[in-house]
């Protein structure tokens, strides 16, 4: 690792020469990207490394695929001393690398589950095994699921659980965070809306933005009402906390260049944005 000074006036230059062999099998193929690099210092400080990373991709059948990866980074040691190589800078530190990762997926793309582990081989642990999933129900309906395992604990990550459900006069989009370990609700955020048909003077789309935290209970956060006005699209909004409007109008042909009146509070939703 560098060290004082701080700050350091000196060059730098290397080489590095890599290849990225290809292997085809019937059930998958193996692509990687394979390195060596070396670099020189005017403080006469050296330093060699070997680097790449290895991933195959599998399909085992329609409803089974995934891929497993292997990354590393080797510093190269000194054959006599056995130090490392050292840099006089601090930007270009470097440190080894040894993990490798496996993902599965089980399904279509209409409902599926995928398992995603890693391990690292310097520290000797585990990565957290992730577990998602997703339901698609044509044109109506997605539903989708995520969690983790965390093996040092042995505990789950709260289930993060995201949904939407439309049709053309109705939508209904919901995020949520549920613990499993102490098996409860900890934030549901939802999405009610109406899309009001008719000709362009009273065509619409109505929205209700809310969300429910057991400790508050249920809380309306904002009331809107998107309209299109011929040229123009405008979109008035009400919000219930600060009890104040936001009201924006722009051009179709220019939406990125409105005029905007007050300014959205800001925060976080777990609403989906598929």
């Amino acid at each position: 690792e560098p060290g004082i000074p701080f700050t350091i006036n000196t060059w730098k230059m290397g080489f590095s020469l890599t290849l990225s062999p290809k292997l085809l099998f019937s059930t998958g193929n193996i692509s990687s990207n394979l390195g060596f690099k070396q670099e020189f210092y005017g403080t006469q400080d050296a330093r060699y490394l070997l680097f790449g990373n290895i991933s195959y991709s599998y399909r085992l059948s329609s409803l089974i695929s995934g891929s497993l990866n292997y990354n590393f980074q080797w510093l190269g040691k000194d054959i006599v001393t056995g130090d490392s190589g050292n840099t006089p800078f601090y930007f270009d530190y470097l440190t080894n690398i040894n993990n490798i990762g496996f993902q599965a997926t089980i399904g279509n793309p209409n409902i599926n589950i995928s398992l995603q582990q890693g391990y690292n081989f310097i520290n000797n642990t585990p990565t957290s095994l992730s577990i998602s999933g997703i339901l698609k129900l044509e044109k109506t309906a997605t539903f989708s699921a995520k969690t983790s395992y965390l093996w040092n604990t042995q505990t789950f990550t709260p289930l993060f659980i995201q949904g939407i459900f439309q049709n053309p006069n109705f939508y209904f989009s919901f995020g949520s965070l549920y613990d499993l370990n102490a098996n409860l609700i900890k934030r549901v955020d939802y999405k009610v809306g109406i899309n009001i048909t008719g000709d362009w003077h009273y065509s619409g789309k109505l929205s209700l933005l809310g969300y429910y935290i057991p400790t508050l209970g249920n809380t309306f956060y904002s009331l809107s009402l998107e309209k299109d006005l011929h040229c123009f699209n405008m979109k008035a909004t009400y919000y219930f906390a600060t009890q104040s409007f936001q009201f924006s109008i722009y051009l179709k042909a220019f939406p990125s260049k409105g005029l905007e009146l007050m300014g959205r509070p800001e925060g976080f939703t777990l609403l989906p944005s598929f």
